[in-house]
């Protein structure tokens, strides 16, 4: 248990390392889209480019247009990478990493779990006190950092 523990948390630093060169680009979208930002650094036209992809230049226009509205598809921008000289890189990249989303939902979950138990305790005139309930969701949460985490994303049934 403690073992697949460790190896689930190298897991999840190893993506971190992996994704964290990809977060700048979040900050670094080209408003006007990759395939007419590449397209005009290289001082290419859109005649040019249409040639080179067997198209239309009204088609080339609308390809960088789908591009801006997210309409292109990936075998399409693939394809347009290829002529650019380009590879195309698909990723998911967390706007956070995913140990901090781990940590959060941890709290999330302790904090849920605990203050379902205080509701119930509340009705019993058996409340605890604002340093208890702190202390309460501290001790759950370092129960829940044991656990596999596929049980963290699972909603408790009380």
């Amino acid at each position: 248990m403690i073992l697949m523990k460790i190896f689930e948390k190298l897991a999840v630093l190893q993506l971190d390392k992996t994704l964290d060169p990809f977060s700048g680009l979040l900050m670094h979208q080209p408003k006007e889209g990759w395939v007419r930002t590449i397209r005009q650094t290289l001082h290419m036209s859109t005649r040019v480019l249409a040639k080179r992809l067997k198209i239309t230049q009204s088609t080339v226009v609308d390809l960088e247009a789908r591009e801006v509205e997210k309409g292109i598809t990936l075998k399409k921008l693939e394809e347009v990478a290829e002529v650019l000289d380009c590879k195309l890189v698909y990723a998911l990249v967390p706007k956070h990493s995913f140990t901090a989303m781990i940590k959060e939902q941890e709290k999330q979950k302790a904090e849920s779990l605990v203050n379902h138990t205080q509701k119930t305790m509340s009705l019993e005139q058996q409340a605890l006190l604002s340093d208890q309930l702190r202390t309460q969701i501290d001790l759950v949460r370092q129960h829940i950092q044991n656990e596999p985490l596929k049980n963290l994303w699972k909603t408790h049934e009380v």
